[in-house]
């Protein structure tokens, strides 16, 4: 494949039908079982389903960045870093770890759904805190489709750890394999955030979550995009290489082995995104129409 192809030229998050397809494929590297794959394809119907709004208890999904998506691309960095694990032999991925993976990223961010009858605003009111409701809602799924209990804490602690604010050290990981299911879920939330080719453009979605959830730090969207490479640099790097233990590094595994690409393109795509944003900065200053004119890629 030519060593100048892009991660978005492989599968587009946007379309959930190709992401399923490419999770599927990458079982199949695995060698994993056809019940194996015929349950991830159960549980993508079933989530697609929920964000559109086929579900008794919920809203369609109305938040502009934290979106179907999103999660898509969740789903789709996890399970490309499970099999980089995989291929890499840096752990035994098992069939479980897989599923339960999987599942941890297509529910990481059901809390900012809002039950039928929350009609007030959008699910972004809900940022704070909404990885625990993320985790009920997985706590309910999981045991109306009876999942052992040990199974439901796994994905529960792996939601845990897309929190920021929680050092995964200070999560009760049940056991080694926990532990990196949720070092993964982790740092792939991350990496398929900054790495998106329109990252940059969706920061405008985020900062429009951000102020309905009144969170502090950021008064304009100038303040979010001037502050983008500093949140690269002090959160984003640090959580991936010293909390997380650099468990991002077998990425590169995948791309060898599924595409014969010999390098990360989440990296890749991640340095240009923040090359760019350094750029801008450089140049527009405070002009927020600079970055603007600067910034044409779609954010929707």
């Amino acid at each position: 494949m030519a060593n100048n192809i892009r991660l978005y030229d492989l599968v587009n998050p946007k379309e959930p039908d190709d992401v399923l397809t490419e999770v599927i494929e990458i079982m199949e590297l695995c060698r994993f079982s056809p019940t194996g794959t015929k349950t991830v394809s159960t549980i993508h119907a079933d989530m697609v389903d929920v964000f559109n709004g086929n579900h008794p208890d919920y809203n369609a999904s109305n938040a502009k960045y934290h979106n179907l998506e999103h999660t898509c691309s969740v789903v789709l960095s996890t399970s490309r870093l499970l099999h980089g694990c995989y291929a890499s032999k840096f752990v035994d991925v098992t069939e479980e770890d897989f599923i339960l993976g999987v599942i941890s990223a297509y529910f990481h961010d059901t809390g900012l759904l809002q039950e039928k009858g929350d009609d007030l605003g959008t699910g972004a009111k809900y940022t704070v805190g909404h990885e625990q409701r993320s985790i009920n809602f997985v706590i309910k799924y999981m045991s109306v489709k009876s999942y052992p209990q040990e199974s439901i804490k796994v994905c529960s602690d792996a939601i845990r750890a897309t929190n920021l604010n929680v050092p995964p050290s200070k999560i009760d990981f049940s056991s080694i394999h926990a532990e990196v299911v949720g070092r993964i879920v982790g740092s792939a939330d991350l990496i398929a955030q900054i790495a998106d080719r329109a990252y940059l453009e969706k920061l405008r979605l985020l900062f429009a979550e951000f102020r309905e959830a009144r969170l502090p730090g950021f008064n304009t969207q100038l303040d979010l995009l001037k502050q983008t490479e500093d949140f690269y640099t002090t959160t984003a790097r640090k959580r991936l290489s010293e909390d997380f233990g650099g468990i991002s590094r077998h990425m590169k595994a995948h791309f060898v082995e599924k595409w014969g690409i010999n390098k990360d393109l989440y990296e890749s795509s991640i340095q240009a995104n923040i090359t760019y944003i350094r750029n801008l900065v450089d140049l527009c200053k405070d002009d927020f129409d600079c970055y603007m004119e600067n910034l044409r890629r779609t954010p929707e």
